[in-house]
């Protein structure tokens, strides 16, 4: 049975943002309206981005261009990125990002296909003023949204499995998946509730469409 959720073309959602530590993973079903290419709009596909909000929080984005890219701000305010190669074209797609910033590692994922990864340990930059963004960088331009639409969008302040993310591909839903760790969950199912903590969401002129059935456990 198809479910509901929200497209973001041009249309973006701001809502608050999670608590975070040392580790973070992020899952997301997205389709894109129009294949991807180098540049703006559809070469930048922005799933979410935390840019000011509460405090003891981490600045990053994830994004799709040219590949899978999670980036954060670290105390120097310089970035750090990832990028996997995916399949460029409109169907829909489920991808994943789990990092450990203080051990150094992380897993990123188009569907079921996870690669790993290592880097030099760094510490995210930590603000007493962010949000986070879906489907939108930040700012007010047009080319600044993603082209496409997202839905079961969810955080964990943990570096969840390479397995736990093959479920998530596999369609199990963000709360069945190791739920203790969930901080944030945004079906965005028939409304714009986010599930997990409750945190208010303002929307500026998503519209609703379908997207293929998530099951419960």
């Amino acid at each position: 049975m198809a479910r509901d959720f929200v497209r973001t073309s041009s249309q973006w959602i701001l809502t608050g943002s999670p608590s975070l530590s040392s580790q973070m993973s992020i899952s997301a079903w997205v389709k894109q309206t129009t294949t991807q290419s180098g540049g703006y709009p559809n070469g930048y596909q922005i799933i979410c981005r935390q840019i000011n909000g509460p405090p003891t929080e981490i600045n990053y984005a994830f994004f799709l261009r040219d590949g899978i890219n999670l980036q954060w701000t670290t105390a120097t305010s310089t970035y750090a990125g990832f990028v996997a190669g995916i399949t460029s074209d409109t169907n829909w797609h489920h991808y994943a990002v789990a990092i450990n910033w203080s051990a150094g590692t992380y897993s990123i994922s188009q569907d079921q296909t996870v690669t790993t990864g290592s880097f030099t340990p760094s510490t995210p930059q930590t603000s007493a003023s962010y949000v986070t963004n879906i489907g939108r960088l930040g700012g007010s331009s047009a080319n600044e949204y993603i082209n496409g639409q997202i839905a079961e969008l969810a955080i964990w302040n943990a570096k969840i499995s390479d397995d736990e993310i093959r479920s998530l591909a596999d369609k199990f839903r963000p709360s069945s998946v190791r739920p203790q760790s969930l901080v944030c969950y945004w079906p965005l199912v028939r409304d714009l509730k986010e599930i997990r903590a409750g945190n208010t969401m303002t929307n500026n002129g998503t519209t609703v469409a379908v997207h293929p059935p998530i099951y419960a456990a």
